[in-house]
């Protein structure tokens, strides 16, 4: 099985968002890019996870998450988010 690095920006208020590719699943890890900032994590247009919480200044990544072909990943938020791991062949 053919794997793939990826690392990719997601910027604030949804732009820069990443789609995976036909015929891909992809394995991530999820960061906020800045931690001053609350960043909220969507996949297709739905909450997924709270990325920074900048009252504590904790930062809560997502871990090992696996996404199917045609998820659109995108912060919700005025934070940023990393996004890195593995594209995976179907």
């Amino acid at each position: 099985m053919a794997k793939t690095p990826i690392l990719h920006r997601l910027g604030a208020n949804g732009s820069n968002s990443y789609t995976v590719p036909t015929g891909k699943h992809l394995v991530a890890n999820i960061y906020p890019a800045e931690h001053s900032e609350i960043t909220m994590l969507q996949v297709n247009n739905v909450q997924y996870a709270d990325l920074a919480i900048p009252i504590e200044d904790l930062i809560m990544p997502v871990r090992g998450a696996v996404f199917p072909a045609g998820s659109v990943i995108k912060s919700s938020a005025a934070g940023a988010a990393m996004l890195t791991g593995f594209l995976y062949d179907n």
